[in-house]
């Protein structure tokens, strides 16, 4: 198998070793899929948008929907770039 390794600050090297044990405190992880070809590879399409999804799922979460504001912008309190600057 492959191992990635840190040989030094910046880097980095991959070799081959035995297929490690893992012991109680660690975990070994198979990579299906590594950089954008091999994922679009086994990638599926799914036709359509998860817009309509997502609407749905807020409406059942949400507050409802409120008015638009007549003017934009908050007014705020103070102005930029506040007062939290001056504070120690």
């Amino acid at each position: 198998m492959k191992s990635v390794q840190t040989a030094a600050p910046g880097a980095i090297r991959v070799v081959d070793i035995d297929r490690p044990v893992p012991g109680r405190d660690d975990v070994l992880v198979r990579i299906r899929a590594c950089g954008i070809q091999e994922w679009l590879t086994g990638a599926q399409t799914h036709p359509g948008s998860w817009w309509p999804d997502f609407v749905g799922w807020l409406d059942e979460r949400g507050g409802g929907q409120n008015p638009a504001p007549e003017q934009l912008g908050g007014g705020g309190l103070v102005d930029a770039p506040g007062t939290y600057v001056f504070d120690r």
